[in-house]
Formats: structure tokens, C-alpha cells, sequence
């Protein structure tokens, strides 16, 4: 008797967790997308202004202008995103790390390769 109210409960336990979850990827999935083409935006507009004006004599970028481009051009190469499959829980605090990672890093590294290169101009 014991036993099935341990499992009632842990199953109680992992249906609240399934909704928190899900709660949390509807709010956190906006935020991502935002705060992924401002910094998209930015890193486009800054290396646009290194290279493309000089280079090309073309007019500066702005950062809406930039984060416009950037929304263009992805939704041209967008892939599919990977699956964990059905069997697995959606990991919310998984994918924020993945999401923020992803956000920082590499545009980070890509304006980092930018202002070696642009040392060289």
C-alpha cells in the first residue's frame, strides 16, 4: 500500500514538473528570440561598419536595419532544429543554457575573428 502511494505521488510529482516546464519554454522562448537578434543585429551592424563601408563605400547599417538582414537571411537558412526524441522530458534549464550559450558565443567569437581581421585592413 505503501509502495502505490509513493508511486502516486512521484507521478504527481512529474506531471507538476512536465507543466512547469512547459511554462517556463513559452516564457523563455520569446526572450531568446529577442535578445538573440539584438545581438545578432549589433554583431552584423559592427562588422558591416568594419568591412562593407570601407571596402565597398556602402552606407552604414543601423541596428535595426542589421537585425532586418539578419531575420532575412535566417529565415532562408534555418535548419531543423535536433530532437531528443518523445522518450525524454523537455529539459527547460537545458535548452536556456544551450540558448544562452549559443546567443553569446557565437557572436562573440564571430566579431572576435572580425577585429583580428580588420587589424590587418
Amino acid at each position: 500500500m505503501n509502495d502505490d502511494n509513493n508511486r502516486i505521488r512521484l507521478e504527481a510529482e512529474l506531471e507538476r514538473q512536465k507543466t512547469l516546464n512547459a511554462g517556463l519554454g513559452c516564457l523563455t522562448l520569446p526572450l531568446v528570440l529577442v535578445l538573440s537578434a539584438l545581438v545578432n543585429g549589433l554583431v552584423l551592424s559592427v562588422l558591416w561598419r568594419w568591412f562593407m563601408v570601407p571596402i565597398f563605400h556602402m552606407q552604414v547599417l543601423t541596428v535595426a536595419q542589421a537585425i532586418g538582414v539578419c531575420i532575412t537571411l535566417r529565415s532562408f537558412t534555418a535548419s531543423a532544429s535536433e530532437s531528443s526524441g518523445d522518450d525524454e522530458p523537455f529539459d527547460v534549464w537545458g535548452y536556456i543554457r544551450r540558448a544562452l550559450t549559443t546567443i553569446v558565443m557565437r557572436p562573440a567569437v564571430i566579431l572576435g575573428i572580425g577585429y583580428v581581421v580588420k587589424a590587418f585592413l
